[in-house]
């Protein structure tokens, strides 16, 4: 049996995409895999309903029930323990050491080298940090400073992991609901992913040269511009935006509906909405398939497989 802890620091680290990525991945080399929530012994429900992906099987256990159920599985399991950042180090480095498992810290790569002294405290227990979010232009900054820094604390970096639109994005259906948005049309493609976000609006280029620079995109526009809307409808799109409480045109709407892109109605104006757009990605949860299948590519492609 072999236990890996995934643990962080700082809340939306990445642990989620970690811990069910890797899960699956193993799956698919047939390995039998227990993927688990690991909560303090005081913890309530509530983890479970907020915390907790439907894309894989999981338990949720507190330290006590973990401690029973460690003794009571197959040897040949192999278990991923996805950590509550309410579990102090010293007690999850115990739980570690008990079980011979490993840590594995997921970094914000932003503020990743203010944890090294917390990371020492783990010791000999710490397989290695993975950094997440790395940027586009970060690489030189990981590879002079930031991955130097790690060895020189003793501290294995695993995994350097690009951000990604996709994990940042949200569903069709959470725009709406976050917004508050009717959908007008397209509801059976509330699952799609939104990944970009651009205002419809005058401008001296043609409409579709500045829509196709963008794909899997919501299009933000008042609804009493058809104008816009079709130049929209002409190039990759998730869903149209339209503001003012305003409903298209009958030929918008039959021309969206042949593309299948589903229209949200907002009864803001743009600006306004706009500026709620700019908290949507705090909203995102790594809760869809398409998410997972990225994260199992972003991992095989970024991580040291070798310390498993």
């Amino acid at each position: 049996m072999s236990v890996l802890f995934v643990t962080s620091i700082d809340n939306g680290s990445g642990k989620t995409f970690f811990s069910y990525s890797l899960s699956q991945i193993l799956i698919n080399q047939n390995k039998t895999i227990d993927l688990i929530h690991l909560v303090p012994s005081q913890q309530n429900d509530l983890f479970q309903q907020d915390d907790v992906s439907d894309l894989l099987p999981s338990k949720v256990l507190s330290v006590n029930e973990f401690n029973s159920f460690i003794k009571e599985i197959d040897q040949t399991n192999n278990l991923i323990v996805k950590v509550s950042p309410h579990i102090p180090h010293d007690e999850l480095k115990n739980i570690a050491q008990n079980t011979q498992g490993k840590i594995i810290s997921i970094l914000d790569f932003s503020n990743c080298l203010n944890h090294i002294p917390h990371l020492q405290e783990f010791g000999d227990e710490l397989a290695g940090v993975v950094i997440n979010f790395v940027t586009k232009y970060g690489e030189s900054k990981l590879s002079e400073h930031i991955i130097p820094a790690f060895l020189k604390a003793n501290i294995q970096v695993l995994g350097s992991v690009p951000e990604n639109r996709t994990l940042l994005s949200l569903s069709v259906q959470q725009v709406a609901d976050i917004l508050g948005a009717k959908f007008f049309n397209g509801n059976e493609y509330a699952d799609r992913l939104v990944e970009h976000y651009m205002v419809g609006g005058f401008g001296m280029d043609p409409g579709e040269m500045i829509f196709n620079t963008l794909d899997k995109k919501a299009v933000i526009v008042r609804g009493d511009r058809p104008d816009v809307q079709m130049s929209a409808l002409s190039t990759d799109m998730s869903c149209f935006i339209m503001t003012g409480g305003l409903d298209p045109i009958e030929y918008v709407k039959y021309e969206s509906t042949e593309e299948e892109v589903p229209i949200l109605v907002v009864d803001s104006n743009t600006l306004d909405t706009m500026e709620r757009i700019n908290e949507l990605q705090n909203f995102s949860k790594f809760d869809h398939l398409i998410k997972l299948n990225v994260g199992c590519d972003l991992i095989l492609d970024n991580f040291n497989f070798e310390v498993l």
